[in-house]
């Protein structure tokens, strides 16, 4: 593989595929949740938070700066890509390195150290010092939408996009582990911006799951600005006494119960989940001098228990190591 360093076209042309690739993500996340919101606004009417609209022009602002942090994005990708090119970041290509078990337990302390991150940089850019400059246009949609997720102010984006590189230097981290990261992220962040209730009513209560924020957490951020700070768990605002009030009693706002979903809604969501974390929308395993294929099989059907429910069987099947361990030089 030519090297990002050998010339200037190199540079660009990775430059480029990183933003189509940063940009794919978010647009595909986004559209689709927007589009299933869109075809399923009957059964989705009874879970919706707020009962305003999103104000005349809010969405067309959202994908500019959305646009703009996916540029911002890439060339923090870039970058990434040139640091791991000269060996000062600790990503690695072969899986057999540290095995398959250090591949899940790292995929696992990213999610759980980025929500600690996420929140205390969060509470931090809602300072009266720095949330004018920092975090007040992602805040202008007080009434969120999926197109939400990455409208950001240029600083806020350098301060969300910097997480993944300064752990890179810190720990390993396979290509793979940080295309599972981003693929949960875009997902996550794109159903908190929904406005509507994806998640189970009474998870929050649940001794487990309730951990988990739901879209209410985040929604009520937005009508509130000074509670529930929290990304992916609700515990660092539990902590630290930084949760809503009315998140645990249940104010969501909408005006009936809401039963289960119908077997096209879950469908539409399987489909979100495997195109939003698709390869063509990856845009965080920066380019290395050696490659591993991984290759997935997906087998998706009513379940045998209940067939009123969607299973998922997945079958990795990686690359023979053999093979590309008698490649190295």
């Amino acid at each position: 593989m030519e090297s990002l360093l050998s010339s200037p076209d190199a540079l660009i042309a990775t430059w480029r595929m990183i933003f189509i690739h940063d940009t794919a993500r978010y647009l595909i996340a986004a559209s689709l949740m927007a589009a299933i919101l869109a075809v399923f606004s009957q059964q989705f009417a009874a879970r919706k938070l707020q009962d305003r609209q999103p104000k005349p022009g809010q969405i067309g602002r959202e994908i500019r700066y959305s646009l703009l942090t996916g540029f911002i994005f890439s060339i923090n990708g870039l970058l990434t890509a040139i640091a791991t090119e000269l060996g000062w970041t600790q990503i690695y290509s072969s899986v057999g390195d540290y095995g398959a078990g250090y591949l899940i337990l790292s995929l696992v302390v990213m999610v759980v150290l980025h929500d600690a991150y996420f929140y205390w940089s969060h509470r931090a850019i809602h300072h009266p010092a720095l949330f004018k400059w920092v975090h007040r246009t992602h805040h202008r949609s007080r009434t969120p939408t999926p197109w939400t997720a990455y409208a950001f102010d240029p600083a806020e984006a350098i301060v969300n996009a910097v997480f993944m590189p300064m752990l890179a230097l810190l720990m390993p981290l396979h290509p793979l582990v940080i295309f599972l990261f981003m693929a949960h992220m875009i997902i996550r962040n794109v159903m908190g911006h929904s406005g509507h209730e994806l998640f189970p009513r009474n998870m929050k209560h649940h001794p487990v799951f309730g951990a988990l924020t739901n879209v209410l957490h985040h929604d009520l951020h937005h009508r509130d600005m000074n509670h529930n700070y929290g990304l992916y768990f609700s515990w660092w605002d539990r902590w630290m006494g930084t949760e809503h009030p009315d998140y645990r009693k249940g104010r969501d706002g909408a005006k009936r119960r809401a039963g289960k979903f119908p077997l096209p809604v879950r469908m539409s969501f399987v489909s979100l989940l495997m195109l939003a974390g698709s390869p063509a929308a990856n845009a965080s395993t920066p380019p290395t001098t050696e490659v591993q294929t991984v290759t997935a099989n997906i087998e998706i059907a009513p379940c045998e228990a209940d067939r009123e429910r969607l299973c998922a069987s997945v079958l990795w099947e990686p690359a023979c190591e053999q093979e590309t361990a008698e490649r190295r030089p």
